[in-house]
């Protein structure tokens, strides 16, 4: 699990987390990770759960990584 929620992480600072291959649950709740930001999240191996809520990501940014992956539990209202 990793709690990123209400600090300064930029998009480009999420492609940091690809070593972290078990990494499960990752909460970025009140960031400013964009739609941009979640190409990182498309293609990590493992996680299951991401919150994304208070963020400038949108809808279509949603759709897009639902699409890339499908079993991702994405929080965000």
């Amino acid at each position: 699990r990793l709690h990123l929620d209400g600090t300064d992480i930029t998009d480009a600072q999420l492609k940091q987390l690809a070593p972290l291959a078990e990494l499960t649950y990752l909460n970025l709740y009140n960031t400013q990770i964009s739609d941009a930001g979640l190409t990182a999240l498309q293609s990590h191996p493992s996680l299951q759960k991401v919150f994304l809520s208070q963020t400038r990501v949108t809808q279509a940014g949603i759709t897009k990584l639902k699409q890339a992956a499908p079993t991702l539990e994405i929080i965000h209202n």
